[in-house]
């Protein structure tokens, strides 16, 4: 309940800014190096572009610019940093559990998993907020270095990563009900503190950190940010389910009744693997998306290869590098970590791989 009260409260002033200011293609792009020198104009957002360049400000101050480039890029580390600790206190707020009492008093090795995997996942929005933000926000160069600029710069990226950040709570809650939905995945985290799930939960929250970047970084406007969220989102679950159905075995069981760390490791580098592709399709990079036709087809095409493609991957992986053993055993009978964690890994190269080669 507290999770929606507070996703209530980002959707208004979300309706007045675009995820791309300029409404844009969303194309990705670095801030400026300190080599550019490209003057910047008024954008969406209403922050007003800087006409004199980080050099000339740099050279008028006395101070070298690589100095204050390490400030700016400072800066932002330190913004990071809040977000990491407001996306911690939003956790501690939206979980039925005292966080601190799980890691310390408790000494839980399950919840450290969860809470890991939740900030590296805050990261990867973070990052995906900024990198969206291209040309518009204009990094060190456009703000001037200076700080009224920097601040008034990070408004719309703040709002963003908020609103990213309760979208990935959100997506927990999801991932809770439909994917691991034959048990209480909070009573298996804090009662019997149970790793395996706890494996599961990390990769889903990093699985829709991947779906959100990509969705801000591909969106026109918040409506499409919202509309590639919710898509990924439910491609992730079919993905989740066609996973449990095409395995030899009951991975609720494995995970609920014997936690099973190898089947948690497996599932959750498949559900990476798969997030990556997902990720690749909602980015909208390539060039020539200019039409929705267009964007659909090239995140459709991302979402079918990876459904099709990681499963078949999975069975010649199993031949190729575990011969003489069945890869399904070694997880099961003997609860192989060393098998779930190749598993794991050939899903993930091989995901790599096709967002590259594709």
């Amino acid at each position: 309940m507290r999770l929606f009260c507070l996703l209530s409260l980002i959707l208004v002033p979300l309706t007045h800014f675009g995820a791309d200011g300029n409404a844009s293609s969303g194309e990705t792009s670095m801030p400026p190096g300190p080599a550019a020198s490209a003057p910047t104009e008024t954008d969406g957002n209403g922050s007003t572009g800087n006409t004199v360049t980080g050099d000339v400000d740099a050279e008028e101050s006395g101070i070298p610019i690589e100095i204050f480039w390490v400030l700016y890029g400072g800066a932002y580390i330190a913004v990071s940093i809040a977000f990491l600790y407001f996306g911690k206190l939003l956790f501690d707020f939206a979980t039925p559990f005292k966080l601190d009492t799980q890691l310390t008093e408790k000494d839980n090795p399950a919840m450290g998993v969860v809470l890991t995997g939740y900030l590296l996942a805050i990261i990867i929005v973070v990052c995906g907020v900024m990198m969206s933000d291209g040309d518009e926000g204009g990094g060190a160069e456009a703000a001037g270095f200076n700080l009224i600029e920097f601040v008034i710069e990070l408004g719309p990226v703040g709002l963003y990563t908020f609103a990213g950040i309760l979208f990935l709570l959100l997506s927990g809650y999801i991932n809770d009900k439909l994917i691991l939905k034959e048990f209480s995945n909070t009573h298996e985290i804090t009662e019997r503190k149970n790793v395996a799930v706890a494996v599961i939960i990390a990769a889903g929250f990093l699985g829709s950190a991947l779906i959100i970047a990509g969705a801000i970084q591909g969106s026109l406007d918040w409506v499409s940010a919202l509309a590639g969220f919710g898509i990924g989102q439910l491609l992730l679950v079919m993905f989740a389910l066609l996973y449990q159905r095409a395995t030899a075995y009951d991975d609720q069981q494995e995970l609920h009744q014997r936690q099973n760390l190898a089947v948690g490791l497996a599932f959750g580098g498949n559900l990476l693997a798969y997030s990556i592709l997902l990720m690749k399709g909602l980015t909208m990079s390539g060039g020539g998306l200019e039409t929705i036709s267009d964007r659909v087809s090239h995140f459709g095409y991302y979402a079918v290869i990876g459904a099709v493609v990681l499963p078949l991957l999975r069975v010649v992986n199993d031949r190729l590098f575990l011969p003489g053993v069945k890869l399904d055993d070694e997880i099961v009978e003997d609860r192989n970590v060393n098998a779930g964690l190749m598993e794991a890994g050939l899903a993930i190269s091989m995901a790599a791989i096709l967002i590259v080669c594709l």
